[in-house]
């Protein structure tokens, strides 16, 4: 069963996506809005908090199947879909910068692709992976230096891969599931040492699972939510790579696939993406280090799935994504979130 196809069950015609420097700021640059600020007062909220979502300039662009990263400051969205019903892989490369709320383009991802693996080692930002058409899966490892504006090709990832789950710990990148983008969900981790520009096997998942989302929290990478072609998984696993051994912690309160996650401090967000049924949520959780468990937060505003998060300076900027399986409609859409 084809990752497309095994969307087209789960969220009617659904989304198949993924999964955070102050840099050159050159080429275009989209006009400032003035943020509109929503509160998202959810009767489902476990909690109550002050906090309210805001919505930001939008993206260049509607995509979904994105990646997303901060350095020094400035978020950058990477690659992803352009057409639900199309399958057209972009490589578009845009930042940005809170403090003026604008979005500028930036020198493109060199091979395009939706569902990259997007994190940032050492300052510059890693896509591994995607796909570059409606179903072949991609070895292909790309490294972004946001500094200098320039792309350059590192070692390929030892297999075809999409919609992996993946973080940074102790000066390596670390990759986890995945899927060849055809039938088979893969358990493996593979971790890539930057000096040698290369990579090596590690203890693999517990389960095989892809389209979920990972965060480093407190030296551990968490992966969160995603699941096989049968099942959403239920479950949060964690990996200790001292011990390079994995754990079971608790699940998401609301098991979702197609999410994204963010990082502030000890705690894991676990934003949108799509239940078993198909439904497209807004859903928020966090994962809080010091108790073990999972909190219902108040939802996103615009319910999405396949989209982007990244944090800077606390707040979490939730981008792009799907709205419709059955319409195919994608968005631009940036809200940013403040614990």
């Amino acid at each position: 069963m084809t990752l497309r196809r095994m969307s087209a069950i789960a969220i009617a015609v659904a989304a198949i996506c993924c999964f955070a420097i102050s840099g050159k700021l050159i080429a275009q640059t989209t006009q400032a809005t003035a943020p509109t600020v929503t509160f998202a007062g959810d009767a489902t909220a476990t909690v109550p908090e002050a906090v309210h979502w805001v919505t930001m300039a939008p993206l260049p662009s509607a995509r979904y199947g994105l990646g997303a990263a901060s350095v020094n400051g400035i978020v950058y969205a990477i690659g992803g879909d352009l057409s639900w019903f199309g399958c057209v892989a972009t490589g578009e490369n845009d930042a940005y910068n809170p403090a003026t709320n604008t979005w500028t383009t930036m020198a493109p991802m060199p091979t395009p692709r939706w569902n990259p693996s997007v994190a940032v080692l050492g300052g510059i930002i890693y896509a591994v992976g995607g796909s570059e058409g409606c179903y072949p899966a991609s070895g292909v490892v790309e490294a972004y230096d946001p500094s200098t504006d320039i792309w350059t090709t590192k070692a390929s990832f030892p297999e075809g891969i999409v919609s992996a789950q993946i973080g940074v710990m102790k000066g390596r990148l670390y990759v986890a599931g995945g899927t060849d983008n055809v039938d088979p969900i893969f358990a493996t981790v593979y971790a890539y040492n930057p000096e040698r520009d290369s990579w090596s096997a590690e203890a693999p998942m517990p389960d095989a699972r892809y389209s979920g989302a990972g965060g480093v929290v407190n030296g551990s990478l968490y992966v969160v939510g995603g699941g096989d072609n049968v099942a959403i998984a239920t479950s949060t696993l964690a990996y200790n790579p001292a011990s390079n051994a994995w754990s079971t912690k608790a699940g998401l309160s609301q098991p979702r696939f197609q999410l994204a996650a963010a990082v502030v401090g000890k705690n894991l967000y676990a934003i949108g993406g799509n239940l078993s049924s198909g439904t497209i949520v807004g859903t928020m959780e966090v994962y809080r280090l010091a108790t073990g468990t999972w909190t219902t937060l108040r939802k996103m505003p615009t319910a999405r799935t396949g989209l982007a998060a990244a944090q800077v300076n606390g707040t979490i900027y939730a981008i792009g994504g799907l709205l419709s399986g059955a319409t195919g409609a994608l968005t631009a859409t940036v809200e940013a979130y403040t614990p």
